[in-house]
């Protein structure tokens, strides 16, 4: 896929370069604004208006959820930069504590909604979320909550999605974990509450990633 190509390129060139977990986020910030006008730009080539897709439609945010650690980064950023960094991180240890033995594929299971919805089921983090997030959409919100309880009697049932959008942003995701393997950086993708934990915490993962130190969150 050419967003593949063209986002590990440019984002290959920038990693060169990178100087702080300002710099990481940066990063994360072009590879979704790439991918946003590769959709935009293919438009026609798919339909829109199927997706059910709205503010406060959380059913698939149980779900888990694999990041890099620059959307990590740049998720703590924002974080930061909105003033809910010191109110969240409490937060955010308690749930890592609630899910730690928990597998990725039993993390529905648990019910637990995403840290990151406000009270109205909205994200609170929309404007910088992972890449994986965005590849999901649904064309019958019933679908997704069928989905779900499905899961629960250990069953899968199928969620018809935009595919245009799905694989430009899984491709993206692909890119900038190659990008950075191929610059001797660790790409292990990292559960979100985790990983924006860790970015929360740490203000120097850009040095440690050019150093090539694997940083695994708790």
């Amino acid at each position: 896929m050419y967003v593949y190509e063209q986002i590990l390129k440019k984002v290959g060139e920038c990693i060169e370069s990178i100087s702080s977990d300002a710099c990481l986020a940066d990063i994360a910030r072009i590879v979704t604004t790439d991918s946003d006008t590769y959709i935009l730009e293919n438009k026609d080539k798919t339909n829109f208006d199927f997706i059910a897709c709205k503010k406060g439609c959380a059913h698939c945010c149980v779900v888990f959820i694999t990041v890099l650690l620059p959307e990590a980064v740049s998720i703590a950023a924002y974080l930061r930069k909105e003033g809910r960094a010191e109110k969240l991180i409490p937060l955010l240890e308690e749930r890592v504590i609630e899910t730690r033995w928990t597998e990725e594929q039993d993390w529905s299971l648990l019910g637990k909604k995403c840290i990151f919805l406000d009270e109205g089921g909205s994200c609170s983090i929309y404007t910088v979320r992972p890449l994986l997030c965005r590849a999901v959409t649904s064309a019958s919100a019933e679908d997704c909550h069928e989905a779900l309880a499905s899961r629960i009697m250990g069953e899968e049932k199928p969620i018809l999605m935009n595919l245009l959008i799905k694989k430009t942003y899984e491709q993206s995701f692909h890119a900038l974990a190659d990008a950075m393997k191929n610059n001797g950086m660790d790409s292990a993708g990292l559960e979100l509450t985790r990983a924006v934990l860790c970015a929360l915490k740490n203000e120097d993962l850009a040095e440690r990633l050019k150093k090539g130190e694997k940083i695994r969150p708790c």
